[in-house]
């Protein structure tokens, strides 16, 4: 547990482009508009509470370079972070990201994230 604390970096709201995933993106299961998380969303995705965060994991280098310019970075709190494309590795929350994909309209494509180091 100790090591999973020291790993934690911050919360943030970031795009949904910037997620990767490790298994294929099967984007097809969520695009059916009756899908349960997909209809879910046209009432309320209540991507805020903090139950339906997203977990994943990013390079420190690309962490430090972009948290380096923000002052009010705080593990307590949710920062924006604007991320490299492709820069999180979501380790949880995958369906919930494809669904908001499928969903939220350009200007509102966000979700927040408690990221941790990928220090492999």
């Amino acid at each position: 547990m100790e090591a999973i604390e020291q790993a934690f970096l911050c919360t943030a709201r970031v795009n949904l482009n910037v997620f990767r995933f490790e298994v294929s993106d099967q984007e097809n299961e969520l695009t059916n508009p009756l899908h349960p998380l997909v209809a879910a969303f046209t009432i309320d995705c209540e991507r805020d509470r903090e139950k339906n965060y997203a977990c994943g994991l990013i390079d420190p280098v690309i962490f430090q370079d972009t948290a380096s310019s923000l002052s009010n970075l705080a593990a307590s709190s949710v920062s924006h972070l604007d991320l490299p494309r492709g820069s999180i590795l979501c380790l949880e929350g995958r369906k919930r990201i494809l669904a908001a994909k499928t969903h939220l309209r350009e200007g509102d494509r966000w979700w927040i994230v408690r990221l941790y180091s990928d220090s492999r």
